[in-house]
């Protein structure tokens, strides 16, 4: 989900020189968790999490705007247990959210693939989150009605791709979202007012 990946792969026995020498397990796999942006609040706010909620401090590299955390077999299981990911396939891990965790999510999410558009002169203001995963967006409709009282529309499909967008000045107050790009939310607290 986002611009992050998860995976699993064979590694050489013998890591190169000057390499960081990633975990594996015994069979030889390594387990990496990545997150690819541009915007680098974004970059040092995942580094900050994976230190806090797993003890692993990311390898940051800044010409390919990716940190990288090579993990144990058992963050990678406990992250493949929360919910389905990939492109096509991710799910919302919906029945163990609270409000709290919901808007935590939901803000995360909408920080790498979502888009906050308006047009002053005809007042027209909304978030627009475009996906492969049309049934991963019906998912993200129902957190909005259940958490927040937000109702959104899921649009297409446009050639494969799929759009909820939220529009309409009440819902967009409803939503108290904490986004750590710059950039939206800066245009969000603009939207939320006019």
């Amino acid at each position: 989900m986002g611009d992050g990946c998860l995976y699993k792969c064979r590694c050489r026995s013998t890591p190169r020189k000057n390499h960081r020498e990633h975990s594996k397990d015994k069979v030889g796999f390594v387990y990496r968790i990545e997150f690819y942006n541009k915007n680098s609040q974004l970059l040092s706010k995942f580094s900050r999490d994976m230190i806090t909620f797993f003890g692993k401090k990311p390898i940051f590299n800044p010409r390919k705007f990716r940190v990288r955390i090579s993990s144990d077999k058992q963050i990678f299981q406990h992250l493949i247990n929360l919910a389905k990911f990939g492109s096509y396939n991710w799910e919302i891990p919906i029945n163990n959210f609270n409000k709290e965790t919901a808007l935590e999510w939901l803000s995360a999410f909408i920080d790498c693939e979502g888009y906050i558009e308006y047009d002053i002169k005809n007042r027209h203001r909304r978030i627009t989150i475009t996906s492969v995963n049309y049934k991963g967006l019906t998912q993200i409709r129902q957190l909005l009605s259940k958490f927040f009282n937000v109702s959104s529309i899921v649009y297409g499909p446009y050639g494969n791709m799929y759009r909820l967008i939220i529009s309409e000045k009440k819902n967009l107050r409803k939503l108290k979202l904490k986004l750590n790009h710059p950039e939206k939310s800066k245009k969000l607290k603009f939207i939320q007012k006019f």
